[in-house]
């Protein structure tokens, strides 16, 4: 019992440990990034000083960062560290508002993850977006959405469905970002509806399979 109970303490032991190094470099990470892009010494990053952040965080990208973009890393940003929704409008825009702390991580992680998928979507997202607003909307979604099933048409629900889940920062609309979470959740139904698919033959199949076996005996 004793050996066990010592065994328990050491695992406390290290997940202690585990949890004072990941504070420490979480609070590393966000004095580098204030060190190198926090220009007004605000103790965090202003619109301008959080749009060079992502900036060099993808130096090779061509075009600038959209605003679609910014607002969406801080919904998202915001949203990480239980702020809830809020609204990204002049405020930020101007300056006057600003993301620290923790917020900075989340930002830095949601950023980096859309990163990954940015050349795989890029492309369609640009051939939709009129005039390269930086933004879809529901229609221009639907012609993307048929392309991803292979030129065969999509129902209007699931279309509304995808639109009503990953739209954040504008409600109707989509930016290139929220894209990735749009394509996610189409995955997900026509995975859905493929296993029900699926299901239904193998019962279909069952049902005759007994009518045939009955009609034997």
């Amino acid at each position: 019992m004793a050996a066990a109970g010592a065994i328990v303490k050491r695992k406390m032991s290290v997940v202690q440990v585990e949890k004072q190094l990941q504070k420490k470099y979480s609070a590393e990470f966000v004095r580098g990034v204030l060190e190198r892009h926090d220009t007004g010494r605000s103790g965090g990053l202003t619109w301008n000083e959080l749009k060079e952040f992502l900036r060099a965080l993808h130096p090779t990208r061509e075009g600038d960062i959209t605003e679609g973009e910014i607002k969406w890393v801080i919904q998202m940003a915001m949203y990480g560290i239980g702020a809830g929704k809020q609204e990204v409008d002049g405020e930020w825009m101007l300056g006057k508002m600003q993301l620290s702390g923790k917020a900075l991580e989340v930002a830095a992680k949601e950023w980096l993850q859309y990163l990954q998928h940015y050349d795989e979507i890029s492309g369609r997202f640009d051939k939709r977006s009129p005039g390269h607003t930086g933004v879809v909307d529901k229609a221009q979604l639907t012609l993307i959405l048929i392309e991803l099933n292979d030129g065969n048409p999509v129902d209007e629900t699931d279309v509304d469905k995808v639109m009503e889940h990953a739209s954040i920062v504008t409600k109707g609309k989509l930016s290139k970002p929220e894209m990735i979470k749009a394509i996610s959740i189409w995955y997900s139904i026509a995975d859905e509806k493929e296993l029900v698919r699926q299901q239904t033959m193998a019962k279909e199949m069952n049902k005759k399979n007994q009518s045939a076996c009955c009609t034997l005996s």
